[in-house]
Order: structure tokens, then C-alpha cells, then sequence
């Protein structure tokens, strides 16, 4: 049974691969769209959905479609981390839909759209790419947004809410395991580094007392001989 559902998974992988392959050979927007998250799901391969996504983050782009580019391009993201141009368009979009939504965003949406985004540039930190061009736009845009907050009414829904939780939901969901790996450090380092710290408070105060108590004994020894 178990080889059978095998056997079926690689079958619908292997349809699902030359399916997208031709619909990309024939550039159908509208199909490629449509098997590429086929191909997500049976884990074709890297480079084919690779370009699957980022030519579905073209067609939403050219549609207007802010979100879906945006999530398209986190998509592309996935299949390569270091691709400078699924990078770029995922920050492109994101910068793109901060502006036209600016000032219609609560605080509560700011600091929702923050988290993702920080998690992400922080991660290529760790990749080393943390002055590549598009980290660095990035961090801009984190920047812009922590400014934004300080303007932005302090309530917990606004007109751009509902569009900014579909986009955190999308860039929190999606993710490989070397991000959460390296997220699940990110958050873990600080507590590390307060246990070790409190540790070495012990240890000096517990330095401290012995030294008090060596130089009381060897004061309490003269005093004893005179």
C-alpha cells in the first residue's frame, strides 16, 4: 500500500512537471499560475518552480495585484533563498504596498507587517547578504514602517488590516526550514545570554565573599598576634 501511494505520488509529480513545463514553453500566465502550486505540492523540482513563481509574481504584478505578487514572490523565494531577483521583487512589493496603503494603516498593522520582515532581513544576515542591494531595501522599509508607526492611529483594526494579516499570514507560513532554524536562534540567543550572565553574577559575588572572608581570617590572625 505504502509503495502503491508511492508509486501515484510520483506519477502526479512527473504529469505535474511536464504540465508546467509546457505551459511555460507556451508563457500561459493564467496556466503556469495555476500548476505551480501543484508543483509546491508535489515537490517538483527547485528550478522549475523556481521560475514558475516568478513569472506567476510577474502576471500578478502586471495584473495590479499587490498581494498575490508579493506572495508569489516569497513562493520564488522558497525554491532558491539567495535569488537576487525573487528577493528583490518580494521587497519591491512589499515597498509598493506599504506606500499605497500608507495611511491607511492602524499601528497594529505596522507592527504586524514589522515582524515577518525583520525575521527575513535578519535572516540574511546570517547568509551573509546583509548589504546586498535588496536587504538593504529591506531594512529601508523596515525603517520607513517603524517611522510610519509613530504617525499611524493606535487601534487594532483599520481599512488595511485584513490585507496586512493575509500578507503576515503568507510570509509566516511559507518558510523553509533554515529560516525557522535560524529564527528559533534569533529568539533563543537572548535568553542564552541572560542565563549565562546571571550565572557569572553568581560566580563573581561568590569570588567576592571568599575574598572578603581571606582577607577578614588573615586580619583577624594579626590582630590575634599582637
Amino acid at each position: 500500500m505504502v509503495q502503491e501511494e508511492k508509486h501515484k505520488f510520483q506519477e502526479k509529480r512527473r504529469l505535474t512537471t511536464l504540465a508546467l513545463r509546457k505551459a511555460i514553453l507556451k508563457n500561459d500566465s493564467k496556466e503556469i499560475s495555476e500548476w505551480v502550486e501543484l508543483a509546491d505540492k508535489y515537490e517538483c523540482s527547485r528550478p522549475l518552480r523556481l521560475r514558475g513563481w516568478q513569472l506567476t509574481a510577474d502576471y500578478r504584478a502586471g495584473q495590479g495585484n499587490q498581494i498575490e505578487t508579493i506572495i508569489a514572490f516569497n513562493s520564488a523565494r522558497q525554491c532558491s533563498l539567495d535569488n537576487r531577483r525573487s528577493l528583490t521583487g518580494l521587497f519591491d512589493g512589499l515597498s509598493a504596498f506599504f506606500n499605497a496603503n500608507r495611511s491607511d494603516f492602524s499601528k497594529h498593522d505596522l507592527e504586524l507587517l514589522l515582524d515577518p520582515l525583520q525575521r527575513i532581513t535578519e535572516f540574511y544576515k546570517i547568509r551573509k547578504l546583509w548589504d546586498s542591494p535588496p536587504v538593504r531595501f529591506g531594512r529601508r522599509i523596515a525603517q520607513e514602517i517603524e517611522r510610519q508607526k509613530e504617525l499611524a492611529p493606535d487601534k487594532i483594526e483599520g481599512p488595511a488590516t485584513h490585507k496586512a494579516e493575509r500578507i503576515v499570514s503568507a510570509l509566516s507560513q511559507n518558510v523553509t526550514k533554515e529560516e525557522v532554524r535560524a529564527d528559533f536562534a534569533r529568539l533563543i540567543a537572548p535568553v542564552f545570554r541572560e542565563i549565562i550572565a546571571k550565572e557569572e553574577a553568581v560566580e563573581e559575588e561568590a569570588k567576592n565573599k571568599k575574598s572578603k572572608k581571606k582577607s577578614q581570617s588573615k586580619k583577624d590572625e594579626t590582630e590575634k598576634k599582637k
